[in-house]
């Protein structure tokens, strides 16, 4: 299983290069590719801190917590 979560406004990560490991795990079983809104690369705001807390859950043990972000198809400010 491939599990990757990324703030939306991440300033040293890229959600574009976040997503390459989504694209490219084509032999995972599972995988599934998350862009927290209005956060940035240090998870800061207890809403951030909190998905960051239950991504523990949603990658380990397979349960979408309350109010976790929804997956995602492509990455934002998606590039060609």
């Amino acid at each position: 299983d491939v599990h990757v979560i990324i703030g939306e406004s991440d300033q040293v990560v890229l959600p574009q290069q976040a997503f390459w490991y989504y694209e490219n795990a084509t032999g995972a079983t599972n995988r599934e590719y998350v862009e927290v809104p209005t956060c940035g690369h240090r998870f800061e705001g207890p809403y951030n801190q909190a998905v960051l807390r239950d991504a523990l859950s949603w990658a380990f043990q397979g349960r979408r917590p309350t109010g976790f972000p929804l997956a995602r198809e492509t990455p934002s400010e998606f590039w060609d």
